[in-house]
């Protein structure tokens, strides 16, 4: 829920969510907000009737992208996140497997400041986590925010830098990974 909050998809139900300091817009006054944000949902929805090229063709028209950039965007993409042999395939022929990959690639192609991604490695094998971690790290490379919710896998805890826990809306606890994991250790009733 907070994701798509702070994505600009659903109006909070109280507060603000503030981004660089600034609060995001919604409705009618969110065209900034969605130029800044890429969000990618954990459950995906796909035009499983066009291609990948058509569908990412669509995606690129609603971000008011020139037609004139939309193939080399197209490609940087799908070189990006392990796609081009699927680029005129239709969606519904493409492995289930690649899927949270489309929808990533689907998410970055705007090339959005920061990145709101709702449990990327959610069904995934170990090599699709490793694979989704060199792209997100490539991506965080080119000067990419990205704010994850995800379970926490022990694979992917070098990955992150910080964690905050929300609970009921409100933060719980936000700090260095090493540091959150080191008082859920004390607080933990197994250890007592």
């Amino acid at each position: 829920l907070f994701l798509s909050v702070a994505a600009g998809v659903r109006a909070p139900d109280s507060g603000q969510v503030f981004l660089d300091d600034e609060p995001l817009e919604y409705g009618d006054k969110a065209e900034e907000t969605y130029d800044l944000i890429g969000y990618m949902p954990g459950k995906y929805g796909f035009y499983d009737q066009l291609s990948l090229n058509e569908y990412f063709e669509f995606f690129l028209s609603l971000y008011r992208i020139n037609p004139r950039y939309w193939d080399k965007r197209t490609q940087t993409i799908l070189k990006l996140v392990g796609l081009e042999e699927f680029k005129d395939t239709f969606i519904n022929e493409i492995p289930a497997d690649r899927y949270p990959f489309l929808c990533l690639g689907k998410t970055l192609l705007h090339d959005p400041d920061w990145l709101f991604l709702d449990d990327p490695f959610f069904g995934l094998n170990a090599s699709g986590r490793d694979q989704m971690i060199r792209i997100l790290l490539e991506v965080q490379e080119l000067g990419k925010s990205i704010v994850i919710h995800s379970q926490l896998f022990p694979e992917i805890l070098d990955f992150y830098t910080d964690v905050t826990v929300i609970e009921e809306g409100r933060v719980a606890v936000s700090g260095l990974v090493q540091d959150v994991l080191e008082l859920a250790m004390k607080e933990s009733p197994v250890n007592s």
